[in-house]
This record gives C-alpha cells, sequence and structure tokens, in this order.
C-alpha cells in the first residue's frame, strides 16, 4: 500500500461528508489530521526490537484496508469516465478489477501507466489478457462478442484434496456441511451461469462432485427443490 497527501487528502473528504455532522460540523481538514496520524505512526516489533515504518504503510491494520477501499472507489471515477465514454464493462471488488477492452493492449498499458503515476508505487498490475479469464469465482468469455459467465472451479485445490492422504485434517467444505456447501453451490449456479446450457453443464458439476465424496444423488433433488420453494419459482 503507498500512503500519500493526494489518497490521504480525498479520504479525508470523504470522511468529513460522511461524518462530519456527527462531530460537530468537524471539516476534511480535522480528518486529514486524524488520519495522517494513524498512517504515519507506524510501529512494529522484528526481533525483539520495535521499529517505525517510514515508506508506506502497513497493508493488514484494521484502518487502512478500509481506507484504501474508499480511496479507489473515488480515484476509479477517473478511469471510468474513459471505459463508460468506450462503452467498456468495469467491475471492482475490494482492490481487484476487470474491464472489458477493444482496443490495444498497448494502448491499456498506457492508460494503466498514467493512471499508476499518480503514485510513487504502482498500484494497478495486468493479472490476465485473453478472451476467456477468471475474476474472483466466475468465469468470463467472449464468445464472438457474446458475454458469457459461469462459475470457475480451482481444480488443482480439488485435486489434492481427493488424492490427500490427510482426509480427517484436511476437509473439504462439502464434507463440513453438505447441505449448506450444495446450497451455496446451487445459487452460485443460478447466479453466474449465462445460459441454460452453461446451467446444465454446471449442474453436472456439482453432481460429479457429490458422487467424488460418495454422497447420494437425492440430496442434490432436496436440496434444489429447497431452493426453488424458498424463491417461489417452478423451475430454473
Amino acid at each position: 500500500m503507498v500512503c500519500n497527501n493526494g489518497p490521504t487528502i480525498g479520504i479525508s473528504r470523504y470522511l468529513g461528508r460522511l461524518l462530519g455532522l456527527l462531530f460537530n460540523n468537524a471539516t476534511y481538514l480535522h480528518f486529514f489530521q486524524l488520519v495522517r496520524v494513524v498512517l504515519d505512526e507506524q510501529y512494529f516489533i522484528y526481533n525483539y526490537k520495535l521499529y517505525r515504518q517510514t515508506a508506506g504503510c502497513a497493508s493488514g491494520s484494521s484502518l487502512t484496508i478500509p481506507l484504501v477501499y474508499i480511496y479507489l472507489f473515488y480515484w476509479q471515477q477517473d478511469l471510468l469516465q474513459d471505459l463508460i465514454i468506450k462503452n467498456e464493462l468495469f467491475f471492482r471488488y475490494r482492490d481487484e478489477a476487470f474491464i472489458t477492452w477493444n482496443r490495444s493492449e498497448d494502448e491499456l498499458r498506457t492508460l494503466l501507466t498514467i493512471a499508476n503515476s499518480q503514485f510513487s508505487q504502482p498500484i494497478w498490475n495486468i493479472t490476465d489478457i485473453g478472451a476467456t479469464i477468471h475474476f474472483r469465482d466466475i468465469i468470463i468469455t467472449n464468445n464472438n462478442g457474446l458475454l458469457q459467465t459461469s462459475v470457475y472451479h480451482e481444480e488443482t485445490f480439488q485435486r489434492i484434496m481427493f488424492l490427500s492422504s490427510f482426509p480427517d485434517i484436511l476437509q473439504p467444505a462439502i464434507k463440513q456441511d453438505t447441505w449448506k456447501w450444495l446450497r451455496a453451490a446451487i445459487l452460485k449456479a443460478i447466479r453466474y451461469c449465462s445460459d441454460h446450457n452453461i446451467y446444465y453443464e454446471e449442474k453436472n458439476e456439482i453432481n460429479w462432485q457429490l458422487k467424488q465424496h460418495q454422497l447420494p444423488d437425492i440430496i442434490f433433488n432436496e436440496a434444489y427443490q429447497e431452493i426453488l420453494e424458498d424463491f417461489g419459482a417452478s423451475v430454473v
């Protein structure tokens, strides 16, 4: 995490508008001073010695994390304007973002370079470019101009769990609470799958995982019917 006056001023203005009335009309300058106290006075203990951090900020503290998200929300408006004008999509979850891009890769890197120029260290990096990528737990595909989405599965992790010699220690979520896992898997399939074919493929994937853990087929039907009843639907 990088800290400088630019982000801190933006964060302080936001806190001033949000909390000013609760603190006798405190201005953003008051919040600026409070935020700087927290961000500047960073200490930690290493090898029984006390150190003061003079560059950057503690990235895992309970304050700096929400401050980063607040700042990213306001900072991303500049990037959004460029994307909106060109009819692109932008999604951000915490400090990760997904965008559609119909120009050259060089133009994309130039845009991010300009965005990163506001900071002493780069905060936006490209992790993946392609017609199909996964963002968090969803697969996003550009199929000849048609946006398709499906559920992303971490295959390496699943394979390790299936082949583990310590099933009692490394117990997967499906075994810890089968009903909870199954409801979550079905709801995720309903939310993420962009068409019926992809949805049915995901249902087959769920059933396959149940069989891998020697769970009866009937449990899927029971969970599926319960979800339909919860939402007052007859079919999905």
